[in-house]
């Protein structure tokens, strides 16, 4: 038999069933959590433009050239990092 000792209540519980037989909390609930928390996508947090579907062909053209040195910058950014951590350690 696994047993396993209940996070909410402390007391020792079978590790078959999904929730505690005394106070009825999921065992594995921070495993589950953490579990979707990584099937999501990274966000990275920079800010590129968007290129909608309903912009004229004119502004794609605009936001294509500004996100073309937007990765550009980021791209000169993150090599002046690499470098700098590098010397570092």
């Amino acid at each position: 038999m696994n047993v396993l000792k209940c996070s909410n209540c402390h007391q020792w519980t079978d590790n078959d069933h999904k929730y505690c037989l005394f106070c009825g909390y999921e065992h594995h609930k921070q495993q589950k959590i953490e579990r979707e928390f990584l099937k999501k996508p990274l966000d990275t947090g920079f800010p590129f433009i968007k290129i909608q579907q309903t912009d004229t062909i004119f502004v794609k053209a605009g936001k294509g050239v500004v996100l073309f040195f937007q990765i550009i910058v980021y791209g000169i950014v993150s090599l002046i990092m690499y470098l700098a951590s590098s010397v570092v350690h």
